[in-house]
């Protein structure tokens, strides 16, 4: 019996890094990207698959963050609703560190999917972004490599001076 009971635990114990990963994955299953309307109806499973990459570490689940970096990468590339637009500051942490570029579209495209408007405000969506990619930096559970870049802009944001300087960059970018 208490070889039984054993047996039974460690089958338990052993499966559930299997299950736990099958459940943490927040990518919709045979989700489809082709038409304007597809990007719509995802909305909800991009801001999960967001929360899930900024809280999880850059080493844990290679699988799923795989499936998340894929997700998400598709649907921001065809999105009818979100222009990301790369600015020097973010193209400066991107080439220091280019795990940060997905971070940093998703701190843009949270920005418009809880109600932001970035084509009549790219400086608020440009801050929004290097705000979100900072602070998901800034954890040092997940695990980025240090960047002199991020660190820069961590100090203007602490500063106070980061938001005019989203705001001098996005001038550029506005439509006249």
């Amino acid at each position: 019996m208490k070889t039984t009971a054993l047996l039974l635990f460690m089958a338990v114990f052993m499966a559930a890094p299997v299950l736990s990963m099958a459940q943490t994955n927040p990518v919709p299953k045979g989700y489809k990207l082709k038409k304007e309307e597809d990007y719509k109806k995802y909305e909800a499973d991009v801001l999960k698959c967001i929360e899930w990459y900024d809280n999880t570490p850059l080493n844990k689940y290679p699988a799923i963050r795989k499936e998340v970096e894929a997700f998400l990468m598709a649907w921001h590339q065809g999105s009818p609703t979100v222009t990301i637009v790369f600015g020097e500051m973010a193209v400066k942490c991107v080439e220091e560190n280019p795990t940060l570029l997905l971070t940093y579209m998703n701190g843009w495209t949270k920005f418009v999917l809880q109600g932001g408007d970035d084509e009549a405000n790219t400086a608020g969506a440009l801050l929004a972004a290097l705000e979100h990619t900072i602070t998901t930096y800034s954890n040092p559970s997940i695990g980025f490599e240090k960047s002199k870049q991020l660190d820069k802009l961590q100090k203007a944001r602490d500063k106070g001076t980061l938001k005019g300087m989203a705001e001098k960059e996005a001038s550029q970018y506005v439509k006249k």
